[in-house]
């Protein structure tokens, strides 16, 4: 799938690059129609996998509306018994 392959070589390239801190917006969401529910479950499926390999990295998701947050607050909640990564970065975060 295009939007996996997007977010996987976004991750590639920071990591190319060494960076350690990244902002991601939800992409295509808003531009291409993509469902916001599915582009979140795409997007925190990526990076949770992604950190489990580069747990250092410190990723977050640029989210400008209420409803962009509240669905990639539903979404990781959803994830996080099947994602220790995010279990412990929701720890770590004030929601």
């Amino acid at each position: 799938m295009l939007l996996v392959r997007l977010y996987t070589e976004i991750l590639a390239v920071a990591m190319r690059h060494e960076i350690v801190r990244l902002a991601l917006p939800p992409i295509g969401t808003r531009s291409y129609g993509i469902d916001p529910e599915f582009g979140a479950r795409t997007a925190l499926a990526a990076v949770s996998d992604h950190l489990d390999r580069h747990p250092d990295m410190e990723i977050v998701f640029c989210l400008v509306e209420p409803e962009q947050y509240d669905i990639y607050d539903a979404v990781m909640r959803g994830m996080v018994a099947d994602a220790p990564i995010l279990q412990r970065h929701l720890s770590q975060t004030s929601v």
